[in-house]
């Protein structure tokens, strides 16, 4: 249980207390560090050099360069490079799709890449920062945009790792889910929504860790919008579905299908980490708090006794769907919850009570979910 420790109240007082945190080195270039020291690093894309073909090296040295791909008419014109990525240590990268339009060649104009020829292992992570321009997809039969993509030859292996739209009926009447679907099966049984509506012009950390044997595959997404200063991940499963991804040596969609044929991101991409084994949730916590520094210390920032109206107002800083309790005592040995709230990112929370007449009264915030762990 995380608590801090009790305020007194007394009529006519008022107390503030405010801690100021130590900065928390975070960037982007850390985070690169970080993937490029993993032992099981199979693809690093950064999006970063001194000129486009450098920018499309892959940095973990695996032979899994990025190749443009382009459909109906676009060009190296369309792609974006040099972009303003997360943070100015690193850039990002844009691809292109004409919304609203047809989603695939030879009607569907986009611009995206593909890494040509790599193998999934059974075992298998991925991590992603990337922005969409379009809260919602449309004009195309399905409304999709695939941003990490592969599918076995057959076509029976998908592996939609990330995707903009759902596989909700009827199709394309969704384009605005982040999901991951993966499987036999393009339905909503094999299907993962990480939100049901991505904020356009985000960024967005969302990492994913899958196991397949091929006959089923178990795996549990992570998503955090650093654009709203989300510190802690968003957690989605263990899930398993039927079916599997593609193991075989094949092409893999960057932004784009695993074909190469279109339903393409209309973004940005800053980085793209893939890995050879499956990442547990405390290692993407990490990596996030690489980015954000972290989630901020559990501080009283301010405590204010309004005498007139006897009432107390406390002020904290709160973690995004972190519930908090507040409870009062008269000997700091009983305890009563008279008040609780779900923190949001990024900001204060603050609680409103009513004190009780002539009497010395103690308050303590409590984190919920660490008391029930």
């Amino acid at each position: 249980m995380e608590t801090l420790p009790p305020l007194p109240i007394f009529p006519r007082v008022v107390l503030v207390v405010l801690v100021l945190a130590s900065p928390v080195r975070a960037s982007v270039e850390e985070l690169q560090a970080s993937a490029a020291a993993h032992p099981n690093l199979l693809h690093q894309f950064t999006f970063d050099g001194a000129d486009d073909i450098e920018r499309r090296q892959d940095k973990a040295g695996n032979g899994g360069d990025l190749v443009e791909n382009f459909t109906e008419g676009t060009t190296a014109a369309d792609l974006t490079y040099g972009a303003v990525g997360w943070d100015d240590t690193s850039d990002a990268v844009g691809t292109f799709r004409e919304n609203p339009g047809p989603d695939i060649s030879p009607n569907g104009r986009s611009a995206a890449f593909r890494i040509p020829s790599t193998t999934i292992p059974m075992t298998f992570s991925f991590e992603i920062i990337f922005q969409t321009f379009e809260a919602e997809l449309s004009g195309g039969n399905f409304n999709l945009a695939y941003l990490l993509a592969n599918r076995s030859a057959d076509g029976s292996g998908r592996g939609y790792f990330l995707m903009q739209g759902s596989s909700e009926q009827p199709f394309g009447s969704d384009g605005s889910d982040l999901a991951s679907l993966i499987g036999n099966s393009f339905s909503p049984t094999n299907e993962v929504t990480l939100a049901e509506t991505v904020e356009p012009n985000h960024w967005y950390y969302v990492a994913g860790s899958y196991s397949t044997d091929g006959a089923s595959t178990t795996f549990t997404n992570y998503i955090a919008d650093l654009t709203a200063g989300e510190t802690t991940l968003g957690v989605l499963g263990p899930t398993t579905v039927s079916g599997g991804y593609s193991t075989e040596t094949g092409p893999f969609g960057v932004g784009t299908r695993y074909d190469g044929t279109g339903e393409t991101l209309n973004g940005l991409i800053d980085e793209v980490n893939l890995y050879g084994a499956e990442l547990s949730q405390a290692q993407f916590q990490e990596n996030l708090n690489l980015l954000t520094g972290g989630p901020a210390p559990f501080i009283i920032t301010e405590f204010v006794y309004d005498p007139d109206a006897d009432t107390a107002t406390i002020t904290w800083n709160s973690t995004l769907r972190v519930n908090y309790a507040i409870e009062e005592s008269e000997d700091l040995v009983s305890w009563n919850e008279v008040a609780d709230a779900v923190g949001e990112a990024g900001k204060t929370t603050h609680i409103e009570m009513n004190v009780p007449e002539n009497r010395q009264i103690y308050y303590r915030i409590k984190n919920l979910d660490e008391a029930e762990e």
